[in-house]
């Protein structure tokens, strides 16, 4: 049985809700990005602040979370 790597199996369906979502709003690709990242982002806000690298590291998270949610 071959394997398929996740990518292979997610980034596709990823890319064509992305660009469904980019034609429905007339945005591209980046601010679309930009838009959903903010939104994880607030939803996981904490209460204290956080360092440059704690950020990014959500940041990071946050873009994971598009990939695999779709």
């Amino acid at each position: 049985m071959k394997k398929i790597s996740i990518s292979a199996r997610i980034l596709p369906q990823w890319d064509h809700e992305l660009t469904q979502v980019m034609e429905a709003t007339g945005q591209t690709r980046s601010q679309v990005l930009e838009d959903a990242i903010g939104q994880y982002l607030k939803k996981t806000r904490r209460a204290k602040p956080i360092t440059r690298i704690e950020a990014l590291e959500r940041r990071v998270e946050a873009i994971a979370a598009l990939v695999v949610k779709g």
